[in-house]
């Protein structure tokens, strides 16, 4: 059986000048398996890919840690936009065909991670969260039924769940407002994942300037230890991987 030979996209990157046509070879820099690494070039962005058999398909723990560890490798070079494992392409062009298509939204995206490493925060309870009574602003609902049954119990009780979870992420957004603040984040570079965990108050990542790393870390351990009962893990720097469209064939 023949094996099977694609293209897998690690990055785009940003040049220091328009690039001359054609693929150019990244030199100390080995791609998966050892695989030869080299840049496709549009203007002044490129895609770095290498080819990729089907002998290797399958995806074990090896298979990744090699991927994070070409992905770190250009970080430590380029300002770029890191691809998660996965993305897989027929030819050079049809990556070069995609990297043209989306030029103007790769460059903006390049610009706004520029200088910038991901940070990642979890905020934990070591208690089920209480909301503070001046949180929950809702009426008197078990007033509002002139008869108490099975049913009205159900409504009660997913009303008043609704309030607790409103309070919960206002309390959580007023955190996360305080830390922006503090660290003089704009919106834009925070994102929060929606967190189904009782003991998970925040779950996000933070684009930060790289000459304000010691800062935003002094930050958030000055807030840990404003808010008892409170534990903050934060984890960086890593390349802007939630930051990044991933753009898939």
């Amino acid at each position: 059986m023949a094996v099977v030979t694609k293209k897998i996209t690690y990055a785009v990157i940003s040049l220091q000048h328009s690039a001359a046509e054609g693929p150019e070879q990244l030199p100390g820099i080995a791609g998966l398996a050892g695989s030869r690494l080299y840049a496709l070039p549009c203007k002044n962005i490129a895609v770095v890919t290498s080819d990729f058999s089907g002998q290797h398909s399958r995806i074990t723990k090896d298979l990744l840690l090699d991927y994070a560890r070409v992905i770190e490798e250009l970080f430590s070079r380029y300002t770029l936009l890191p691809f998660q494992f996965g993305n897989f392409w027929n030819s050079d062009e049809s990556v070069l065909q995609m990297l043209g298509s989306a030029y103007e939204s790769l460059i903006q995206n390049l610009h706004a991670v520029d200088g910038k490493y991901e940070f990642s925060l979890k905020v934990l309870l070591d208690h089920p969260f209480i909301a503070d009574s001046a949180d929950i602003e809702s009426p008197d609902y078990a007033a509002v039924f002139s008869r108490r049954t099975e049913h009205t119990e159900y409504l009660l009780r997913k009303i008043r769940e609704y309030d607790k979870n409103q309070a919960r992420k206002a309390y959580a957004d007023k955190l996360v407002k305080e830390l922006r603040g503090l660290m003089d984040i704009e919106e834009s570079f925070c994102k929060l994942k929606k967190e189904n965990s009782k003991n998970i108050l925040i779950d996000g990542v933070f684009l930060i300037e790289k000459s304000r790393m010691k800062d935003a870390v002094r930050i958030v351990d000055e807030v840990s230890h404003k808010y008892s009962g409170l534990y903050f893990l934060m984890t960086g720097p890593w390349p802007p991987y939630s930051f990044t469209e991933i753009l898939s064939s």
